[in-house]
């Protein structure tokens, strides 16, 4: 599932079990969130150190979806781009291997 659809979820989860007054504190949520992530493998240690390092007081929900939906935003930046790359280089390599084939005959 995507960051931002779980975001969405779990915000939308904790309104719910609020209307059932159930409490669900923003820490309940921002801990579980938390855990996910350092359980989806999606980041990596150096990532997740760095939001670990961070004082408590700045180790909120908004803090923490911020700082992973940007990091998850320039991975996918990322791979669109090297996707991109290996497209061309795959084109490149078909049209030269074309200009071979037609030199050879």
């Amino acid at each position: 599932m995507h960051i931002t659809k779980f975001i969405t979820q779990l915000n939308k989860g904790q309104k719910d079990l609020e209307r059932n007054q159930i409490d669900v504190t923003d820490t309940d949520k921002l801990e579980h969130f938390v855990l996910q992530m350092f359980g989806s493998n999606i980041f990596d240690e150096k990532q997740m150190m760095e939001w670990e390092k961070k004082a408590a007081p700045a180790k909120t929900w908004a803090a923490a979806t911020s700082y992973l939906r940007e990091i998850m935003t320039k991975q996918e930046m990322y791979s669109k781009l090297s996707e991109r790359s290996r497209k061309k280089a795959r084109y490149e390599s078909a049209a030269m291997a074309r200009e071979r084939e037609q030199r050879r005959s």
